[in-house]
């Protein structure tokens, strides 16, 4: 008995030091190999083939490109890839070691290559955390990531500097909204509306192209953290399909209110079963749309506080908000584009005497469209855009109608930089 007993005190001793000791090998390891890699990187960069002089990017090197092995454990959680981040100063390179968790979508350790030892690696950090750590190491001010591709030769097309993981665990990418946001603002493209998280793209040509439908849409503005996007033509202006040219607003009288119009139903059956499933799948189809109505003479705050606004006249109801799939352009955001402050304060029925022009609104075009909300004052009559100024016609007059969509919160920024050789891609995970 007194022998199993001193044995069993030596094992209560002795267990834990071999757990620690075991541990402690583990991480050694692992940080061997991490250090092993970032020697790889320092290689790589010293020969020069991949170009990695930016000092306004950070370039991401997959270890998979540096390391053929498969057998990289954490000691701090599985991880589905771990990068070599490097940040050319103009002189020399900066270095830290990224992975993500074992779910692919979150960083499990960002670390100074300098702290790459036991006690300072630093797992399981807040998205604040991280952006703290990375700029810490030497990338603060960066604007641009690059993420080498699958085939260790070529780079993937530079995005907004974050440290977000896509689902597949290989790009470095970003929601599209928060990503567009980022660079529209640093752009000063950007007109918000006040009081909301609302951003409408302003000027005359800012950088808000977007591939959707494998056609050319531009982004109307940010909706808190959504994306609003609209139907261009190759120049870049608001045009309609085939099927949406020339339609009645409604034939439903004597209710021309957007909820039992006719055209809100084409746009809804005809029109959204003509898109691919991919453009499908990432739309909002309780999308939130300000319906109530407006008037040629607001102005751009104007406009936005009365299509917030509900309102029943008559049988026709304008309920705000409409929940769903596609919609129009409202007057405000129209209104709201201006790349001229002053022109912010100008009603819309005097846009044509020098703020609806083609220079200064992107939104600008030459053929009427209809927007989203109607007039209902004793006057049956919907209201569009025409020629730069704000008009009402007859709900049973022909106009164009130009789909306008809201684009899920979790569609993420695949590539480009919102020109239009190089529109943003977006990218969708089921």
């Amino acid at each position: 008995l007194a022998v199993i007993i001193i044995l069993g005190i030596l094992m209560i001793i002795a267990i834990p030091s071999v757990t620690t000791y075991i541990s402690d090998s583990r991480k050694n390891s692992y940080i061997d190999t991490a250090k092993n890699l970032v020697g790889g990187a320092r290689n790589v960069a010293n020969e020069g083939k991949l170009g990695m002089y930016d000092t306004d990017t950070t370039y991401y090197l997959p270890a998979s490109c540096i390391n053929t092995e498969n057998g990289l454990k954490s000691p701090y959680g599985e991880f589905t890839e771990a990068y070599i981040g490097l940040a050319f100063d103009g002189k020399g390179y900066d270095y830290y070691w990224i992975s993500t968790d074992e779910t692919g979508q979150g960083v499990k350790e960002v670390t100074p290559v300098d702290k790459l030892d036991i006690d300072k690696i630093e797992t399981n950090l807040t998205d604040t955390e991280i952006k703290e750590k990375v700029d810490k190491t030497g990338v603060d001010g960066r604007s641009k990531i690059q993420v080498l591709n699958n085939d260790c030769k070529s780079w993937g097309s530079p995005l907004i500097a974050s440290i977000q993981i896509g689902s597949d665990g290989k790009e470095i990418i970003k929601l599209a909204a928060e990503a567009i946001l980022t660079k529209a603002q640093d752009a000063e493209q950007l007109n918000q509306i006040p009081g909301t998280e609302i951003y409408i793209f302003r000027g005359g040509n800012p950088a808000n192209y977007v591939k959707f439908n494998n056609e050319y849409w531009r982004i109307i503005g940010i909706y808190g953290k959504q994306l609003k996007i609209i139907r261009v033509n190759s120049s870049g202006v608001p045009t309609a399909p085939s099927e949406l040219t020339n339609i009645k607003w409604n034939t439903n009288l004597p209710n021309p209110g957007w909820g039992n119009s006719t055209l809100k139903e084409k746009l809804n059956t005809t029109y959204y079963d003509s898109l691919n499933e991919l453009a499908k799948n990432m739309i909002d189809d309780n999308g939130i749309w300000n319906v109530g109505p407006a008037g040629r003479e607001a102005n751009s705050s104007q406009a936005y506080s009365t299509a917030i606004v509900s309102r029943t006249v008559g049988d026709a109801i304008h309920t705000t908000p409409w929940k769903g799939s596609i919609g129009l352009i409202a007057s405000y955001e129209y209104l709201y584009a201006t790349g001229v402050d002053s022109c912010l304060t100008v009603s819309g029925y005097n846009y044509d005497s020098g703020c609806g022009n083609s220079y200064l609104n992107w939104l600008y075009t030459n053929n009427a469209l209809w927007t989203l909300s109607a007039r209902i004052d004793g006057s049956d009559f919907a209201l569009c855009t025409y020629h730069g100024s704000v008009y009402f016609y007859s709900v049973t007059d022909v106009r164009n109608a130009v789909p306008t969509i809201f684009i899920k919160q979790s569609v993420k920024l695949d590539s480009g930089d919102g020109t239009f050789l190089n529109p943003f891609i977006l990218k969708y995970d089921n």
